[in-house]
Order: C-alpha cells, then sequence, then structure tokens
C-alpha cells in the first residue's frame, strides 16, 4: 500500500504541475470605449491679404516692319531685336475663403532693364534707320 500511496502522490504533483490556467485565443477581448468621431472644423484659413517681391530674368524678341525704303533696305522687311535683362518688382493679392473655395485677385508690378537696338543698313547715315525695344516695366491683376 505504500507503494500505491507514493505513486498516488506523484501522479497527483504532475496533475497539479500540468494544470495552468487555460488561456483561450478564440475570446473576444472585452469592449473598449471609443470616443465619438468629431470632425473638427479646418483650423487653417486662407483668408487674408498677402504681398510680396520677385527677381528675375527676361527675354526680349521683338520684331518691326521697315516702313521706309534706304538704299540697302527696302520697305517690308522684318527687322528683330533679341536682348535678355533683368527684372524686379511686386504683387500684392488678398484671399478670401467660403468652405473649401478660396476667391480672391492679385495684382503684380515689375520694372526691367530688358532694352535693344538695332540699326537698318543704309549707305546713306542721314536715311539709317534705328529700332530701340524697351519695355520698361509690366502689370498684371490675375482674379482667384
Amino acid at each position: 500500500m505504500r507503494r500505491s500511496g507514493v505513486v498516488c502522490a506523484a501522479l497527483a504533483s504532475v496533475a497539479l504541475g500540468l494544470a495552468v490556467p487555460a488561456r483561450a485565443a478564440d475570446l473576444p477581448a472585452a469592449p473598449g470605449y471609443y470616443p465619438p468621431v468629431v470632425y473638427a472644423p479646418a483650423i487653417y484659413n486662407w483668408s487674408g491679404v498677402y504681398f510680396g517681391a520677385n527677381v528675375g530674368a527676361g527675354f526680349l524678341n521683338d520684331s518691326f516692319t521697315a516702313t521706309t525704303t534706304t538704299l540697302l533696305e527696302n520697305a517690308g522687311n522684318q527687322i528683330s531685336v533679341k536682348t535678355w535683362g533683368a527684372l524686379a518688382g511686386g504683387q500684392i493679392g488678398f484671399n478670401y475663403q467660403v468652405s473649401s473655395v478660396v476667391l480672391g485677385g492679385e495684382a503684380a508690378l515689375s520694372v526691367s532693364d530688358i532694352n535693344g537696338s538695332v540699326n537698318a543698313q543704309s549707305l546713306e547715315p542721314a536715311a539709317g534707320l534705328r529700332v530701340q525695344s524697351q519695355p520698361a516695366w509690366l502689370f498684371d491683376v490675375t482674379p482667384r
């Protein structure tokens, strides 16, 4: 009997050692608290006035039709002036945002040092023709 008591005690210890809490993977997690989704209005608004400056370069490609006849140049010939130069200016504008639509306008003014000239061919200096092109400023207005 002694032996059976030892065996029972050994089996009982093995059974207790194997008895661990059950961990089931098919149980759903406890429902958590999810706050209601609230869409916040847009934080940024494009309404307002703005201004800025610009610096750049421009290219001039201009042509003229000769209206006088010289010894080497007939009336009706094309005379071309091609050159480039710097320009600089500024702009000012305003925007007004209504929902997801932005309305507004912008005005820009630039001045330039782009200028070019060409002399028409002539054997007579007094009858020569000088063509000059110089866009001194540029202005534009843009609605939005």
